[in-house]
């Protein structure tokens, strides 16, 4: 897929040896979805910001935006992406185990809007641990990052479509833990709000110690539902307009998919996630 010479070996550095098999797998995904690779930006999910491609001019002059030696533009640090399709046609990036949510829907002038969210354990929690602010309320992630696109875009919100793609559930998120403090500082108010859940010790309480011994579930499917139809709730989306059919839990899927969680049976990888309205709108 590229020249073997020593032009592009200096051109693409260490990128060739180190990453070239991702970027040769997304290269042939891009292909059989019937994209270019221009019209692909490739979205690094490293920190909790929402990012818009309005905005794309701005980010390349901050020197965010990278091109990739395949043709499809590179960002990175933002958990959610928004972007009408004029600007963007497709969004894509990484992920194992997580929770990743698709957005579609009009702007105020009737233009497709499309953009994701990345459920992911730092930036889930707990309702009294909610970390993000929404005019001077705390709010999940997925409140905080979809409020700021119907600030931008003004959408009606009938017209928000909303699919939760893949998240694993519990029973293949495993955890153990030797205190309630290290509970809660690995996942912030998950206990208070039943999404984590003692699997050794059914009998186990409020107060009891946290012997490094006992198994826990982390439920985030479940959570990152429950915040999806609270956003739902507060910004008058209709219910049918969230889509949860054939929802991927990575860790059920005997390698198939890549997960964190199962990393060391089936190796450390990520799969790809693009969000696009192909030709036909489906």
């Amino acid at each position: 897929m590229f020249d073997e010479d020593a032009t592009s070996r200096e051109l693409v550095g260490t990128a060739i040896a180190e990453r070239s098999c991702a970027d040769l797998n997304l290269v042939d995904a891009i292909a059989k979805l019937g994209l270019e690779a221009e019209q692909v930006l490739m979205v690094g999910v490293t920190a909790n910001e929402v990012g818009f491609g309005d905005q794309l001019e701005n980010y390349e002059a901050e020197g965010k935006v990278k091109q990739n030696y395949y043709g499809w533009r590179e960002i990175p640090g933002f958990n959610a992406f928004f972007a009408r399709t004029s600007e963007v046609p497709a969004l894509g990036r990484r992920l194992a185990d997580c929770a990743d949510i698709n957005f579609e829907f009009k702007d105020a002038d009737g233009n497709t809007v499309i953009g994701f969210e990345h459920g992911t354990r730092t930036d889930m929690f707990g309702i009294e641990e909610f970390p993000f602010d929404r005019n001077n309320e705390k709010v999940s992630f997925t409140e905080y990052a979809l409020g700021q696109a119907i600030d931008r875009y003004a959408p009606d919100p009938a017209s928000i479509r909303i699919r939760l793609s893949a998240a694993i559930k519990g029973h293949n998120f495993i955890k153990r833990f030797d205190s309630r403090e290290k509970m809660e500082e690995h996942l912030p108010g998950w206990l208070a709000d039943g999404f984590v859940k003692n699997i050794s010790n059914l009998g186990w309480k409020e107060g009891d110690p946290i012997p490094e011994t006992d198994v826990w579930q982390a439920d985030t499917r479940e959570l990152i539902t429950r915040d999806i139809r609270e956003t739902m709730i507060k910004f008058a989306i209709p219910e049918g307009n969230f889509d949860t059919e054939g929802i991927i839990d990575p860790g059920d899927s005997e390698g198939v998919h890549s997960s964190h969680e199962y990393r060391e049976q089936y190796g450390d990888s990520r799969d790809l996630y693009i969000t696009f309205v192909p030709k036909d709108g489906k």
